[in-house]
């Protein structure tokens, strides 16, 4: 599939890869955004860590942007990802398959894909809800 077909996979919080890339298992996610309260508060839950308001301050809320962010082939977590030439022009781009995504790294084709971009822009149009969010 090409990048265009990559892209709207990870809008829908689907995983994807190339062929192309050298590493093994390799792949990216679009992370959504993401608010925590600050640091410094009192309230149960998630909420911004020590190392983060190390550098916004204790008493800041954290209001993240979307992002995208790469599993390596050293299993490390790279946020940040962005996409070169080579990349946006490729046409070797897969979805991963949630389930052997950290083992096997086995891929559902463009077909599947399609599909499933046909049904979120099906449900865009109709004006189902949008914007879950996806753990990965």
């Amino acid at each position: 599939m090409d990048f265009g077909y990559a892209l709207q996979a990870m809008r829908e919080g689907l995983k994807v890869s190339r062929s192309g890339w050298n590493g093994k298992d390799m792949w990216i996610v679009l992370m959504p955004e993401l608010s925590l309260p600050p640091f410094s508060s009192q309230a149960p839950g998630a909420k911004v860590n020590d190392r983060t308001a190390k550098h916004i301050g204790e008493n800041t809320p954290l209001e993240s942007q979307p992002y995208f962010a790469m599993w390596t082939a050293k299993k490390k977590w790279q946020p940040g990802w962005l996409a070169s030439q080579a990349d946006m022009l490729a046409d070797d781009w897969d979805t991963v398959k949630e389930q052997r995504a950290m083992e096997g790294g086995d891929t559902c084709g463009e077909e599947a894909c399609k599909e499933a971009c046909k049904e979120a822009g099906e449900k865009k149009a109709s004006g189902e809800e949008k914007g879950e969010e996806v753990a990965v």
